[in-house]
């Protein structure tokens, strides 16, 4: 206690005690202050990176973002265009297939017709029967597909006048066309009108031509047909692009919005995650100035008390040696491998030593404090190299899952058009096929239509026939009149040579022989007149059964024609329905891969949102790494300013 009264009280260690105690007080305060302001720097240069890097990343995150709304865009389009495409490839099949069957059904059914008027007009033609002509004529105009019919003989002079006057299409056939007559014109219009079919049957009963029938049959059908089939078409193909492009444009803007929604996420979590970091920062350099603080104060005070002690106890020059070799200790800028060197065994001798043996626990503490530091260094930059290539392995996966997926989304969109677009051609094959048969059923009524007309017209060649034998018998009949009236005529003759040769007594019986004479002349006579009718008419029968067996073949090859077409038809009908069969296999084949490709889909997309989160987890763990790298590397600076 004397020696610190003496300390304190002398003249010579006061000023210095006070100084020391002073320069105690600067040092604190200086470590205070460097301490403070090195944190505050680090923590606002921590700060600053973390915003140049939460920039960067919200601009590559903008960036993808605008990438995947072009792509959406270009698919969207790329989509669009190969649809209208294919769609117009194949409404161009069907119109051609489509034009052509109609086209090959009406002229088959135009000319049946025509060969059916050709086979029962011989006669009226013969007959020069205008009226029967001219039915036939309103009977071929009863079809829907007929425009104008007309006979013609076999010198061209035409046969019948009937004409639809009232329609506009032989209104305007009649202003352009060129002939002598109504008739000629309008053929002549119409062989080049590309809305007409002009058929020109000849009419050749015996082998030789007796006439004509010119038919005109309208393509309006077969236009309208088309018009229709390809308005469908069109419209189903805007329907199928404008219900793409909306369906790519909906899961587009969905994606694109739950992008977005994911990246402002990220940004919050980002910014979340910076404050966070910056408040730990702030808060771990508060804590460690206060620590040095305390250390600083403390180690302060002890020097101090010690300098007391020794400057009480030993003379100024052990004072001045000790204070030499301290600040020859100071002086070493973290020099940790000099001593203090004091010669004698005392205090300050002690605590030269103490101090000596505090530097080297101090060494001992920073040589370990640098090798964990080269160890964590080497271990955070293994484990960065390590989260930087999960980072971007999990980057190549989400990629390939999301391009994945957006194939498959693809196949399955193009499965689903594909399944409609399999489904109205499926429709248009019912239609088809009930088309071919109401066609078919056409035919064969028509077909037995004509068998009933071969049966009347073979009956017609019996009763014909019968004539023909009853004109013969009557024929036979005549013979033995006419035999008999020459017979009575000799007889006649007979008797006047006897009455003139009874003279007077037998004039009487002379004149009833001559009346008798002349009455078997008469008799004669009437019955050659009966026979020249009779030959007449047994000519004009066998023509008529000439001709009644020339329709009737006509009528058989026109049954045969009408079997032959009724078996293609059943050929077609057969090919419809497996075509059709075929297409609901097709329908069935594509609805299963619709829906396995959209099961895929979900699967797909299922694995794009756990890529999404272990990218996102792998990436936090990549910042980790890399603020926890640059705080290492700080700290190692820091310590390597120490020698040891």
């Amino acid at each position: 206690m004397s020696k610190q009264s003496f300390a304190l009280n002398s003249r010579l260690l006061r000023p210095v005690i006070i100084a020391i105690i002073f320069l105690a007080g600067i040092q604190t305060l200086l470590t205070i202050f460097l301490t403070t302001s090195g944190g505050k720097n680090l923590i606002s240069d921590i700060r600053s990176r973390l915003s140049v890097e939460n920039g960067k990343v919200s601009d590559e995150l903008q960036a993808a973002s605008e990438g995947v709304q072009a792509q959406i865009s270009r698919m969207t389009q790329s989509v669009s265009d190969d649809l209208s495409a294919k769609l117009q490839l194949q409404l161009e099949q069907e119109k051609k297939a489509t034009v052509a069957l109609l086209e090959s059904s009406l002229m088959e059914t135009s000319r049946n017709m025509a060969v059916l008027l050709a086979a029962v007009s011989p006669q009226a033609i013969w007959d020069r029967d205008t009226p029967q002509l001219t039915q036939y004529v309103k009977m071929a105009h009863e079809s829907e597909h007929v425009v104008f019919a007309g006979f013609y003989d076999g010198y061209g002079k035409r046969l019948t006048r009937y004409l639809n006057r009232k329609s506009d299409l032989v209104k305007e056939l009649m202003k352009t066309g060129d002939g002598d007559n109504t008739l000629s014109r309008i053929v002549d219009a119409a062989k080049k009108h590309e809305r007409l079919i002009v058929i020109e049957q000849p009419i050749n009963p015996n082998g030789a031509v007796i006439g004509q029938l010119v038919l005109g049959v309208s393509r309006d059908s077969v236009i309208q047909g088309t018009q229709k089939m390809e308005s469908g078409f069109n419209a189903l193909i805007d329907q199928s692009i404008s219900s793409v492009k909306a369906s790519i444009d909906s899961g587009g803007a969905q994606s694109v919005a739950e992008l977005l929604k994911r990246l402002d996420s990220i940004q919050r979590n980002n910014d979340s995650a910076r404050e966070s970091i910056g408040k730990s920062i702030e808060s771990s350099s508060d804590e460690l100035v206060t620590h040095m603080t305390l250390v600083s104060v403390i180690s302060a005070l002890v020097l101090v008390v010690v300098l007391v002690i020794v400057l009480s106890v030993r003379l100024l020059r052990r004072v001045n040696v000790l204070t030499d070799a301290l600040e020859d200790l100071s002086a070493g800028e973290g020099d940790l491998t000099r001593r203090i060197k004091v010669s004698g065994n005392d205090e300050i001798t002690e605590m030269a030593d103490k101090v000596n043996h505090f530097v080297v626990a101090i060494q001992m503490i920073i040589n370990d404090v640098q090798q964990l530091s080269r160890h964590t260094t080497d271990v955070v930059s293994t484990m960065h190299k390590g989260t930087l290539q999960a980072s971007e392995a999990t980057e190549r996966q989400q990629g390939a899952a999301s391009d994945a997926s957006s194939s498959v989304a693809y196949i399955a969109e193009s499965v689903s058009e594909e399944s409609k677009s399999v489904a109205e051609t499926l429709k248009n094959v019912d239609r088809i096929r009930e088309e071919t048969t109401q066609s078919s059923v056409i035919s064969r009524q028509v077909r037995h239509d004509i068998e009933v007309l071969v049966t009347d017209v073979e009956n017609t060649a019996e009763v014909i026939n019968s004539l023909a034998s009853q004109s013969d018998q009557i024929g036979d009949v005549l013979d033995m009149i006419k035999s008999i009236a020459e017979q009575t005529n000799l007889l006649a003759l007979n008797a006047a040579i006897e009455a003139a040769r009874a003279g007077e007594t037998g004039r009487g019986f002379a004149v009833v022989a001559d009346e008798v004479r002349m009455l078997a002349s008469k008799t004669q006579q009437s019955t050659e007149d009966i026979e020249q009718q009779i030959i007449e008419l047994q000519s004009g029968t066998q023509k008529a059964v000439q001709a009644i067996n020339n329709a009737s073949e006509i009528a058989r090859n026109s049954i045969e024609g009408m079997r032959q077409s009724d078996e293609r038809l059943a050929t077609v009908s057969a090919s419809v329905d497996n075509l059709h069969r075929m297409f609901e296999e097709i329908t069935d084949m594509t609805s299963d891969q619709s829906s396995r490709a959209q099961s895929m889909t979900h699967a797909l997309e299922q694995i794009v949102a756990e890529a999404k989160m272990t990218f996102e987890v792998v990436d936090h763990a990549a910042a980790t790494s890399r603020e926890l790298e640059s705080l290492v590397n700080e700290l190692d600076q820091k310590v390597e300013r120490f020698k040891v």
